[in-house]
C-alpha cells in the first residue's frame, strides 16, 4: 500500500527519508498544516518531481490506509515527533521487508 505506482521500494523509502528531513528543520512553534505544505511542496518542485511520489507514502505512512486526511492534515494533528517516528517506520518496513 506504500509504494506508489511505478516506484520501487528503495525509490519509496528514498523518498520518504528526504521528507523526514524536510519535516526535521520546521521548528515545533511553525507545525502547522500551512508550514508543512509548503515546506514538503516547495521541497519536491525544486526536485521536479511529482508530488504523488512523494505524498501517497507520507499519507499512508501517518495513516495506515489509503483512504484519509490529507498528509498535512494528519502530520498537524500527530505533532512532529509522532509523524517523523511514523515516517521513519514505514521507511523501515520498505528497508527490511517481511519474508514470507
Amino acid at each position: 500500500m506504500l509504494i506508489w505506482k511505478q516506484l520501487t521500494n528503495l525509490e519509496v523509502m528514498n523518498n520518504l527519508e528526504e521528507i523526514i528531513k524536510v519535516l526535521e528543520k520546521i521548528p515545533e512553534d511553525y507545525w502547522t498544516n500551512d508550514s508543512i505544505e509548503e515546506a514538503i511542496i516547495t521541497y519536491i518542485k525544486a526536485k521536479d518531481e511529482k508530488l504523488g511520489n512523494y505524498l501517497w507514502p507520507m499519507r499512508v505512512s501517518l495513516s495506515g490506509r489509503k483512504a484519509s486526511p490529507g498528509p498535512f492534515d494528519l502530520a498537524e494533528v500527530l505533532g512532529k515527533e509522532v509523524t517523523i517516528k511514523r515516517l521513519r517506520f514505514a521507511s523501515s518496513l520498505l528497508k527490511n521487508p517481511m519474508q514470507d
